[in-house]
């Protein structure tokens, strides 16, 4: 019948509990899901300075598409309001600190991302410990997501086609949606409910797969 030879679709849903519930359904064939819209950023102007970033403090002026490379080693890097656009990789070592400063729900900063971000050497500190005033995005592109640290990160991941990876012993307030979701170390991933005022971020935390290594 049609219900037996319907394909079988499973999810794992964190609702912001300690706890991950696996639910598996059988789809009908005759269902189509709705399309998900693309993720695009905005069109803007081009950053021509420098993007390499060792042994200092810096800021990163909000309005750009940065389409170099952006590295930070054992430095400060604040971001404010406004929107970035990563137009390759974003790696972040050697004890870095990423500064989200004077953002809030109504005033975010917004990043997207259409490479690939590896902070796994950084903490990400974000001064209003509101997770819908730092949004990181991952354009169809981006394939991979790290995040690291030792201190807890307020922010909301969406990348539906990446691999996200949380290591270290930090923890995420937020939310963390992607295709693939990796996890090590002692921290762990809490749902804060002020994320669902974002129209981009699901209410839940709904991934393909979880894999705690």
């Amino acid at each position: 019948d049609l219900l037996s030879s319907a394909p079988s679709y499973s999810a794992l849903i964190n609702a912001g509990d300690a706890s991950v519930t696996q639910i598996n359904a059988m789809v009908s064939p005759q269902v189509t899901p709705m399309p998900t819209p693309q993720m695009v950023p905005p069109t803007l102007p081009v950053w021509t300075g420098s993007t390499n970033f060792q042994n200092k403090n810096a800021t990163l002026l909000p309005g750009y598409l940065y389409p170099n490379n952006v590295t930070l080693s054992s430095s400060s890097l604040t971001l404010t309001p406004g929107t970035y656009v990563f137009g390759a990789n974003v790696k972040f070592s050697g004890n870095s600190t990423l500064i989200a400063s004077g953002a809030n729900s109504a005033n975010p900063i917004v990043i997207y991302i259409e490479g690939t971000w590896d902070s796994g050497g950084c903490n990400i500190v974000n001064t209003s410990n509101d997770p819908s005033a730092l949004q990181l995005y991952g354009t169809d592109t981006c394939t991979s997501i790290l995040l690291g640290g030792t201190a807890s990160s307020y922010l909301a991941v969406y990348a539906r086609n990446a691999t996200l990876s949380l290591q270290g012993n930090g923890t995420l307030d937020g939310s963390f949606v992607g295709k693939v979701v990796n996890a090590s170390g002692n921290g762990g991933v809490t749902y804060d409910s002020r994320v669902s005022n974002i129209v981009v971020i699901p209410y839940l935390w709904v991934v393909s797969t979880y894999e705690r290594l």
